[in-house]
């Protein structure tokens, strides 16, 4: 089990490296945390500064052991992400014409 207790960060590398390693994480709502646990680990996300629940969250990640696997990252990929930009990109074009 990985435990990220940071109050900011920027993004998260090690959430990603830990996934992809196989290793579950707990995670405070820092950086981009919660979006990058999103597929799958959601639910092991708590709120800055809130170490009781942290600690409840460990433990139930304990008990729970859910598998983890690199597919909860798939929305990282190049051509995925690429893809979301171009989308993003279109769609202000079209929303610009109306201005």
């Amino acid at each position: 089990l990985y435990v990220l207790s940071s109050d900011i960060e920027g993004l998260p590398t090690v959430i990603v490296e830990s996934i992809v390693a196989g290793t579950p994480v707990v995670s405070t709502d820092a950086g981009g945390a919660r979006e990058l646990l999103a597929n799958g680990s959601a639910d092991y996300v708590c709120e800055k500064g809130n170490h009781r629940e942290l600690a409840k969250l460990i433990d139930r990640a304990l008990e729970e052991d859910k598998p983890v696997s690199a597919e909860m990252l798939s929305f990282l990929q190049s051509d995925k992400v690429a893809l979301h930009y171009i989308s993003c990109a279109e769609r202000q074009a079209r929303n610009a014409r109306y201005d």
